[in-house]
């Protein structure tokens, strides 16, 4: 019995021992998983943090994207925010995602450091299983990374379509090719509209002036800035469209002045002598100052907003590119495909990405394709420089009454052609009042129809009368 008791004491005390290695086991790889636990809250929670700063920054610039991204992806080679919580690391990307959608993407760090792996080389138990979404690199630690679903979009309203309304009191225009290297020829139009300042509510107010033509029919015309000085008072709505000539005919042969150059007196259903008109803005559509834009141009403000130039002035900056070929399919609303849709190319990038290239001078960053849709046919820079001399925008002045009396009061005026009177007939978008108009440079004038509230205005600025009214 004795020899029993004592095996019988030695199995129990085995059993026990064993018991406690496996117990000092679990516990230990209870608390290896607990600390895993803890340390992979806290990335979650550094990875947070990081997107919270990145959300920040993007948040107060508002509308302007480009700054908003530029200040974010502003570490080192690989472009991003690098930031230090909580005794680990977060690491931040912000991306533009179709057109007007920003992802911020951000990830976490803590317990371990960064490696780059070598041929065939593994990563070590323990490491982060996917690699840094930044920079590609593996973490020997605990890591959290978040996007997508884990984390919201941040939308904002796309620049390209800003209604191209001047700013400041008075402004000088420049105007500047950056690319025509389009096999047609277009000449480049400015048209005005003036705000009613008896009727601002009225979506017909500031009926457009006739255009203004900037540069004659031309092709290949890179670094060609205005010829002529103009002058846009604060408000004015400005428009501007290109008139496109397909072979070239009306090319000058010879150096013509601008101001020269048979003015354009057709419209966007009647564009002759061109082949047709490409408007940056729609036509009456929308209110004044709220226009939106057509598909065929790509508008966008610069990222700068109004800004100072080297002299101290005030500056409003544009570009304009246009899709000249005038294919009817590609104005497809409806499609997700850039390659066919020039609405799909604003809203997602030539390549479906959105836009996240900028070009030397801070706008998205065209492309050439000529079979596809593209906005670098013909692509303008508009400045409006601050103008101290205000007076270069107020409209003409009245001309002095001629103190010499008419030496034949009861002679025959000249008759005048009888104008058309159709406008007040057919009541088109409310413009009732026919006006008889005649440029300086015209051998002719032409019966144009404006709304009543743009009347007094429209005389002002030019030697006009009313012809006839609708009801």
């Amino acid at each position: 019995m004795g020899k029993a008791a004592l095996l019988i004491a030695f199995g129990a005390s085995l059993f026990i021992a064993q018991g406690m290695v496996s117990q000092n086991e679990t516990e230990r790889h209870t608390t290896h998983a607990q600390a895993d636990f803890e340390e992979g809250v806290v990335a979650r929670e550094i990875a947070r943090t990081g997107f919270n700063v990145a959300m920040g920054i993007l948040r107060s610039h508002g509308n302007d994207l480009h700054g908003a991204i530029k200040a974010i992806n502003k570490h080192g080679a690989k472009k991003y925010l690098e930031g230090q919580h909580q005794g680990g690391t977060f690491r931040v990307r912000a991306e533009l995602k179709d057109g007007n959608v920003v992802q911020v993407i951000s990830a976490g760090y803590i317990g371990g450091t960064f490696k780059t792996l070598n041929g065939n080389q593994k990563p070590e138990p323990g490491w982060c299983r996917e690699p840094d979404p930044v920079t590609g690199e593996l973490y020997t630690g605990a890591c959290h990374s978040m996007w997508d679903a884990s984390s919201p979009l941040y939308e904002y309203e796309l620049p390209s379509g800003d209604p191209l309304v001047a700013k400041m009191e008075c402004g000088k225009l420049e105007t500047t090719f950056i690319e025509s290297q389009a096999g047609y020829c277009s000449a480049i139009f400015l048209e005005r509209r003036l705000p009613d300042p008896t009727n601002e509510d009225d979506p017909n107010a500031g009926d457009p002036e006739p255009p203004e033509m900037l540069f004659l029919p031309g092709r290949n015309r890179d670094g060609q800035t205005l010829s002529v000085s103009k002058y846009v008072t604060g408000g004015t709505q400005m428009n501007f469209f290109i008139g496109v000539d397909q072979n070239c005919s009306l090319r000058p042969t010879a150096p013509v002045p601008v101001e020269e150059f048979p003015a354009f007196t057709g419209s966007e259903s009647n564009p002759a002598p061109y082949d047709h008109l490409h408007y940056a803005l729609m036509e009456d559509v929308g209110e004044f100052g709220n226009m939106a834009e057509t598909p065929w141009a790509f508008t966008e403000m610069h990222p700068d907003g109004i800004s100072q130039n080297g002299s101290g002035q005030e500056v409003q900056r544009w570009r304009i590119g246009w899709e000249d070929q005038h294919i009817t399919a590609w104005d497809n609303p409806g499609s997700s495909n850039p390659a066919n849709s020039l609405q799909a190319l604003k809203r997602l990038g030539y390549d479906g990405n959105g836009w996240p290239l900028a070009d030397d001078l801070g706008y998205r960053d065209l492309r050439d394709y000529g079979s596809r849709p593209d906005f670098s046919d013909q692509v303008i820079e508009v400045k409006l420089l601050e103008e101290t001399d205000l007076s270069r925008c107020e409209p003409p002045s009245d001309p002095d009454p001629d103190p010499t009396p008419d030496p034949d009061p009861d002679a025959e005026p000249d008759p005048e052609p009888t104008p058309d009177c159709a406008c007040p007939e057919k009541n088109k978008n409310n413009k009732k009042v026919a006006v008889w108009h005649k440029l300086p440079n015209q051998k002719k004038g032409k019966t144009i129809c404006i709304a009543e509230p743009a009347v007094q205005a429209h005389l002002n600025n030019h030697d006009d009368h009313v012809v006839c009214r609708g009801d």
